[in-house]
């Protein structure tokens, strides 16, 4: 799975007046504005990326101590 980046409008130091996202998994592609009529990303988007990398990064931390704790039986 990737994700994509861009932005629009942006020159030198000025912000972007559009970015949009696009998630790709191989088969389907979405692409989205993240920006909002004032050329932000909402508070709350961001606030639930970070969220979800957290929950991805403690599932993976998991799976870790698992595999620390039993062996792989062969």
């Amino acid at each position: 799975m990737t994700f994509e980046t861009k932005h629009f409008g942006a020159h030198g130091a000025t912000p972007a007046h559009i970015i949009e996202l696009t998630v790709c998994d191989g088969n389907t592609t979405i692409t989205a504005d993240v920006t909002d009529l004032n050329h932000k990303v909402d508070e709350n988007f961001i606030r639930q990326l970070y969220e979800l990398a957290d929950e991805l990064q403690e599932h993976n931390d998991r799976v870790d101590a698992i595999r620390i704790s039993k062996p792989i039986e062969r």
